[in-house]
């Protein structure tokens, strides 16, 4: 990544935009996001999507997993609170050992 042309902060609204969505971006759409070309798009997303999924292969919740979902509220679109404020569910999981503290199991 050290040799990449490409600025860190559009690496990082690519993180962003990628894990925003559940199904993961498409690269076309990452391109007029960030505005860059395709090819470099594709390529940073492929670099995200690959460590991904060597820190999945690698670290896993072990012991007890607790999960929590918290219900945080939205402005409206005029950005005031009020009785038209939607709730977004967020779903948290977090393994822990018998002290209580986080914990994961590098494999």
């Amino acid at each position: 990544m050290e040799k990449m042309r490409t600025d860190l902060t559009k690496w990082f609204l690519t993180i962003f935009l990628n894990a925003h969505d559940k199904r993961g971006i498409p690269t076309q759409r990452v391109s007029v996001e960030i505005f860059i070309a395709y090819k470099p798009a594709w390529l940073i997303l492929h670099k995200i999507r690959r460590s991904m999924k060597e820190w999945d292969a690698e670290f896993s919740l072990v012991d007890i997993v607790e999960l929590v979902d918290v219900l945080f509220d939205t402005l409206t679109e005029d950005g005031k609170r009020g009785r038209d404020i939607e709730e977004v569910k967020v779903l948290v999981g977090l393994s822990l050992n018998k002290l209580g503290h986080p914990l994961y199991l590098k494999m």
